[in-house]
Formats: C-alpha cells, sequence, structure tokens
C-alpha cells in the first residue's frame, strides 16, 4: 500500500509541477504553416526593392520618350498678327531679245611690212646671221649714224676691226641719242664702258652698251683711255 501511495503522490506533484511550467503544446500543422508564412514574407521583403528599381526603370523610360517625342516636334515660331508694308517692283523683260549663237570675232590689223632700208655711207662688213625666235621683231638699225672716235690728240681717229651693232625690240625703239664713254687695252677690246649721256630708254642703252663692249680695234702700243662714241638713232 506504501508503494501505490508513494506512486499516486509522485504522480500528483509531477501534474503541478507541469501546470506550474505552463509548457505550450507543440502543433506540427501550427509550425509548418508558421514557417511558410515566414518564407512567403521574406520573399516578398527581398522582391519589394526589385519592384521599386523596376518602377523607377519604367518612369525613366516614359519620361525619356516624352522628350524625346518632343524634341522631334518642329519647332513653331510666333507669328505675330502685324502685317507689314511690301514694296513690289514689276520689272518689265522684252521678250524679243536674241542672243546670236556665235559672237563676230574681231579682224586682227594687218601689220605693214617693214621695207629694206639701204646701208648708209658708214655701213659696216657682213656679220654672222644670228637665230632670233620668229615671234619677236628685231630692229637692227644700220641706218643710225655713228660719231666719229675723238681721242686726246688732234686729228687722230682709229677705226673698229670689229663693229657689232645693237640689237633693239621693235617695241623699245625710240628715237634719240646714247652717248658712251670706254677704253681700249693693249689687245685692242673694249673696256670700262660708261653712258655719258643718252635720250632714250634703258632697254636701248644695255643693248647697245653690249653691242660696243663686243668691238674690237687693232692692239694698240699703250692702253688708250677717254674714247667717246656717239649712237644716234633715228626713224629715216
Amino acid at each position: 500500500m506504501s508503494n501505490d501511495k508513494f506512486d499516486q503522490e509522485l504522480t500528483t506533484l509531477f501534474q503541478q509541477r507541469k501546470n506550474s511550467l505552463n509548457v505550450p503544446e507543440f502543433n506540427v500543422e501550427q509550425a509548418l504553416q508558421s514557417q511558410s508564412a515566414d518564407k512567403a514574407s521574406d520573399t516578398r521583403r527581398w522582391f519589394k526593392p526589385f519592384g521599386l528599381i523596376l518602377g523607377g526603370l519604367t518612369v525613366s523610360a516614359a519620361t525619356f520618350a516624352v522628350m524625346v517625342s518632343m524634341l522631334k516636334q518642329p519647332k513653331i515660331d510666333h507669328v505675330p498678327n502685324q502685317t507689314t508694308d511690301v514694296s513690289v517692283v514689276e520689272l518689265e523683260v522684252p521678250t524679243n531679245t536674241s542672243v546670236p549663237d556665235t559672237l563676230p570675232i574681231p579682224e586682227l590689223p594687218v601689220q605693214p611690212e617693214v621695207p629694206d632700208r639701204p646701208t648708209s655711207a658708214h655701213s659696216l662688213p657682213e656679220q654672222q646671221a644670228l637665230t632670233v625666235p620668229s615671234d619677236i621683231h628685231l630692229i637692227t638699225p644700220a641706218d643710225f649714224r655713228l660719231g666719229e672716235l675723238q681721242i686726246a690728240q688732234p686729228n687722230t681717229q682709229l677705226k673698229p676691226l670689229v663693229q657689232k651693232l645693237p640689237v633693239i625690240d621693235q617695241q623699245a625703239f625710240e628715237v634719240g641719242m646714247i652717248k658712251l664713254g670706254f677704253d681700249i687695252d693693249r689687245q685692242g677690246q673694249v673696256r670700262n664702258v660708261i653712258t655719258m649721256e643718252n635720250s632714250t630708254n634703258l632697254l636701248m642703252l644695255k643693248a647697245t652698251k653690249r653691242a660696243l663692249s663686243q668691238w674690237r680695234y687693232a692692239k694698240p702700243e699703250t692702253e688708250i683711255k677717254g674714247m667717246e662714241i656717239i649712237f644716234e638713232f633715228t626713224d629715216k
């Protein structure tokens, strides 16, 4: 009997202890439902930022599309209602104007032929022919009169052995006189040609000095200085 009483007391104490602890009952279905709810809330918590980002991108794309459509629209300037006076000038164009198919070509003037001029009393020996381009007209003044060569001694004259004439372009030819001074060395060559007087142009002066520098005289015993010569150019 004592053992049964002991077991009964032990059971009573265990029941009292159990009641004092208030241990909740474990329900498997409720636990599974709670776990599913937690997972769903976690999923919603993770997808919520993505939804916000997706919504922001959608709004940005819509705004960009609106801006593009506004930019594509042509700009219409405001046209004022004011009217301005415009002057209109009417020009009458003749209807009977005609343009010839070809324009007449003017005839070129015929250049007169230059006759051969007779040689003067001071004509020089024949010189070697110079090769001159056909499109350049040169004048060899065979009719100009050469002045006497004067030196310091009275009544003394020298005659050149080789006498070159100046070759002058037709466009540069002028009537006038050129007086040159020069020296003769012991070889009979002309040296130190200088200009003393000139009533022509520079081209004629250069041609005359170039021709005089090619003159040759008989070899003198001593060098002769202070020689003078006059080239007179006439149109007769």
